[in-house]
C-alpha cells in the first residue's frame, strides 16, 4: 500500500487492498489516491504503510490502524479492521510518533518511551502475548 498526507492533514490510500490495508473498508484495489473516510475529522500527521496493515497519527496523538493484524502489528490480535481503528494498547500514553514496518508498528509515545507491536517473529523488535491480547513491548523505557 501507498499513503500521502494532504496539507490539511487528510490521509489517502491506494496500493493493493487485500486485509483492508488500505481503510477503505474493502478490499479493492486501488490506482490511485482515495480519501480514507474513515479519518475525516482528525488531523493526520503521520502515517505509514507496513506489509499488509497500515498505521495514521493525529494531532492529539491518538493512534489508528488498519489491515493485518495477524502478526500483532496493530496491537490487537488476530483482528483485520478494514476501516481505521484506534489503538488502546497506549493506555493514556498517546503517542507523538509512529513508523511501520513489513509486520510491525514502533511508536514513541508522549512519554518518550518507544514501543513495538508485532508478534517476536522473525527479526522484528517483537512484542509480548498474553491470552488473547498483544501487549507492547517497551523498547526503550525513558527515566
Amino acid at each position: 500500500p501507498l499513503a500521502r498526507l494532504s496539507d490539511k492533514g487528510e490521509l489517502f490510500s491506494w496500493g493493493q487492498g487485500h486485509n483492508g490495508r488500505l481503510g477503505h473498508g474493502n478490499q479493492e484495489t486501488k490506482m490511485s489516491p482515495a480519501l480514507v473516510q474513515g479519518l475525516l475529522g482528525h488531523v493526520i500527521v503521520r502515517a505509514f504503510a507496513g506489509w499488509e496493515h497500515s498505521v495514521a497519527l493525529t494531532r492529539e496523538g491518538v493512534l489508528y490502524a488498519f489491515g493485518a493484524g495477524d502478526h500483532g502489528a496493530l496491537a490487537q490480535a488476530w483482528e483485520e479492521p478494514a476501516t481505521p481503528a484506534r489503538v488502546c494498547a497506549l493506555g493514556d500514553d498517546g503517542a507523538c510518533d509512529v513508523a511501520a514496518g513489513a509486520e510491525h508498528t514502533l511508536v514513541r509515545t508522549r512519554a518518550a518511551d518507544v514501543v513495538a507491536f508485532e508478534w517476536g517473529l522473525g527479526s522484528q523488535p517483537g512484542a509480548r502475548r498474553a491470552g488473547h491480547k498483544m501487549l507492547p513491548l517497551h523498547v526503550f523505557k525513558a527515566v
